[in-house]
C-alpha cells in the first residue's frame, strides 16, 4: 500500500536475524534496502542456504496514509531454487495487517541439512 512501511525479517537457522538493520548475515543472507514509502519490494536472498528452518516475519511498522481503515495488505512470495526452472518453487502468501507495530509470522522454509552440518 502506498505510504506504508512493512519490514521483512528472516530468522536463519544460525539464530541470526536478517532485517533492514542487519542486511548481511554471517551465513551469507542478504536483505534489500528498507522501503519506507510503500510498495517495496523488500527481498531476502541467500545463494547457498545452510540447512535448517528459516522463519519469515513481517512487521507493520507505520502508515502515513490518511484513511479510516488503518489496515494494509502484505503480499509475500517465497521462491526456492530461483533460476533452476526444473526445481524452482514459488508460494504466494497474502495477509491483512491492521495493527501498527504488529509483527506476524508469514511462513517458514525448511532446508535439508547437509551431512557436514551434524
Amino acid at each position: 500500500t502506498d505510504m506504508t512501511d512493512i519490514d521483512l525479517h528472516v530468522y536463519e537457522p544460525s539464530g541470526e536475524e536478517a532485517s533492514y538493520e542487519n542486511q548481511k548475515t554471517r551465513i551469507g543472507g542478504r536483505m534489500s534496502r528498507d522501503f519506507t514509502q510503500g510498495y517495496g519490494p523488500e527481498e531476502y536472498v541467500i545463494k547457498s542456504a545452510l540447512g535448517g528452518k528459516y522463519v519469515v516475519k513481517a512487521k507493520y511498522y507505520s502508515s502515513h496514509r490518511e484513511d479510516f481503515s488503518g489496515a494494509t495488505t502484505l503480499l509475500l512470495r517465497f521462491t526456492t531454487n530461483f533460476g533452476h526452472h526444473l526445481h524452482e518453487r514459488t508460494k504466494v502468501v497474502a495477509l491483512r495487517l491492521s495493527e501498527n507495530k504488529e509483527m506476524v509470522e508469514v511462513g517458514s522454509i525448511d532446508i535439508p541439512k547437509k551431512p557436514w552440518q551434524d
